[in-house]
């Protein structure tokens, strides 16, 4: 690989991977732009080159996320890491960030806002999409006892989300590949620790603290 630095784009979600790798081709000319599907076919290149990659992630896959951002970390921990995901919410913002991500964008940010990003993480800084920063600014005015989802793990919010967006324990187990019996464990995990007895309420509480995409 030459010594030309590098935007290594992580994504399952080909065409918006696509379309990303062009944008930045022609934005950031110094740069090599690659695109793999996966942290298996990024790990060579971690270990080869300090790179900036930018993670794309969808609602229901924190785990994932934040698994995905602990494995760079490790490998390397200096390089710089940018999420853009399907959607922005408090717990997902906090965890990216806590992970080690420096930028955090949603889906719905403009081109502009990408390349602010790319450039802060080039420098060292960070930086979020007008919608991250309201919903950490919201989440910091809400009291301890109004954010119960912040006791749950990555894997627990995962099934939580799904819960509320109506998905069968089925349908999670696959969407997330554990066992439908893992799933039935986490959902009495989630019970247990949020207190409420039917995933109606999970639904409307999620709704009303704006943590599923299509809300509010």
């Amino acid at each position: 690989m030459s010594n030309k630095k590098c935007i290594l784009i992580i994504s399952g979600h080909l065409m918006m991977a696509e379309l990303l790798t062009a944008f930045l081709e022609q934005q950031f000319e110094d740069f090599t732009v690659i695109r793999v599907s996966s942290i298996c076919d990024a790990r060579l290149m971690l270990h080869q080159t300090d790179l900036i990659l930018i993670l794309i992630d969808k609602l229901g896959q924190v785990g994932s996320l934040i698994s995905t951002l602990n494995e760079i970390k490790e490998i390397s921990p200096l390089t710089k890491c940018l999420v853009l995901s399907e959607v922005a919410n408090a717990y997902l913002v906090a965890q990216a960030l806590r992970a080690g991500a420096c930028c955090f964008l949603s889906k719905m940010c403009s081109s502009g806002e990408i390349v602010k990003a790319v450039e802060a993480a080039i420098h060292g800084g960070q930086h979020l999409s007008p919608d991250a920063k309201q919903v950490q600014v919201q989440d910091f005015s809400h009291t301890q006892n109004e954010k119960l989802h912040d006791a749950l793990s990555p894997r627990e919010f995962d099934v939580f989300i799904m819960i509320a967006q109506g998905m069968s324990l089925k349908t999670i187990s696959g969407n997330l590949s554990i066992a439908s019996s893992t799933v039935a464990v986490h959902k009495h995990n989630i019970m247990k620790k949020i207190g409420f007895k039917s995933s109606a309420l999970i639904a409307r509480y999620c709704i009303e603290h704006r943590l599923l995409g299509d809300a509010g």
